[in-house]
């Protein structure tokens, strides 16, 4: 008999219940690793882009203002899904807004001769954004800001948060933003201070 034609036992490859138990292990610390991190940056996601969004559209409604010599307006929305949505008497954009042309400033949209529906933007929960006025700010044909008609400039603050809740917080993991729109129209944005205490946090993603 040749040795060739015996047969061999191969080798079994595979995991000891050690080895299963070791990665398990590793695998569930890794993902109690990476969850907070990856929440957060779900957060900072959500602060910067609603925050664009905003920028977004108070740049157009000035430019719109401008270039077509008219009142451009925007406010929070009471229904953004609404054949005719209306503003909102609240000084949170949370539920969205809407940018529209107005026969004169700080007027409340309405489905009246004189106005023009530019923009819908619809409600969202990962975020609140509070304006520190809840009346319509308005753009004038030169781009200036009025606010209920008068001059002046407006803040709002854009912070990350839970679904339940109505106010975010600025942490350090997940800052806010403030957007701010001088009087004379330009609009930019800075990161708001934070607190590592809840109640600090929250106060400071609205106006003092």
């Amino acid at each position: 008999m040749n040795l060739s034609d015996i047969p061999t036992r191969r080798k079994q490859a595979g995991f000891t219940l050690l080895e299963l138990m070791v990665t398990i292990t590793v695998a569930a610390i890794l993902t109690a690793i990476a969850f907070p991190n990856f929440r957060d940056l779900l957060k900072r996601s959500a602060v910067s882009g609603h925050s664009n969004e905003l920028i977004g559209d108070l740049n157009f409604a000035r430019e719109t203002a401008s270039t077509e010599m008219s009142f451009v307006s925007i406010c929070p929305s009471a229904n953004p899904n609404a054949a005719v949505p209306s503003c909102a008497a609240s000084e949170s954009f949370a539920q969205g807004w809407i940018v529209y042309k107005a026969p004169s400033a700080g007027t409340n949209f309405s489905s009246a001769t004189g106005f023009a529906l530019l923009r819908i933007s619809q409600s969202f929960t990962n975020a609140s954004i509070i304006a520190d006025s809840s009346a319509p700010i308005t753009f004038d044909q030169r781009g200036g800001v009025l606010i209920g008609g008068t001059p002046r400039a407006e803040l709002f603050f854009v912070c990350a948060k839970n679904a339940a809740d109505s106010i975010g917080r600025s942490s350090p993991r997940a800052a806010g933003q403030r957007v701010s729109v001088l009087s004379a129209g330009r609009v930019s944005a800075t990161e708001l201070p934070t607190s590592s205490d809840d109640s600090g946090a929250e106060l400071l993603c609205k106006p003092s």
